[in-house]
């Protein structure tokens, strides 16, 4: 992992940086971000509220999350990796850079929708503790309460 930097931006950030990235990783989303979302209004909005974290390789983004933090829990509304540097645990790398900011606003649980077909995300949440909670239509509700393993 090389020249592999994990930046985080609290809110308000750069809505057009975060809109460039998420272009780049529009495909990699299941199902495809531009599909469900305006990606730059999308962008937008989490830059005026959502903790923005990048995943930097020789200087340019390669991935990022996206994840609202209030005084009692989280919500990760976006996570993504650049084809070509997935299997390289930066998802592993983002994740504790998420969860180790979240804790330290004391903030344990940390929820997340994934869509039911996308199984590579969904086996890598559960990998890294989250539960399933519920199903809405084709979407899978996970969870992660982090108060018993600080």
């Amino acid at each position: 992992m090389n020249n592999i930097i994990i930046e985080h931006l609290s809110p308000p950030s750069d809505s057009n940086r975060l809109n460039k990235i998420l272009e780049k990783l529009d495909k990699t989303f299941i199902p495809i971000l531009s599909e469900r979302v305006n990606i730059n209004e999308y962008a937008q909005k989490l830059a005026r509220s959502a903790e923005i974290f990048y995943v930097i390789k020789d200087g340019q983004d390669i991935g990022n999350c996206a994840v609202y933090l209030n005084e009692t829990n989280g919500f990760i509304s976006s996570i993504a990796i650049k084809p070509e540097y997935t299997r390289m645990h930066l998802g592993e790398t983002l994740w504790k850079a998420v969860r180790k900011l979240a804790i330290s606003k004391k903030i344990y649980t940390i929820t997340l929708k994934v869509y039911e077909y996308n199984h590579n995300a969904y086996f890598f949440y559960k990998q890294i503790g989250f539960s399933v909670l519920s199903k809405e239509n084709k979407w899978i509700i996970m969870q992660i309460n982090e108060r018993n393993n600080t």
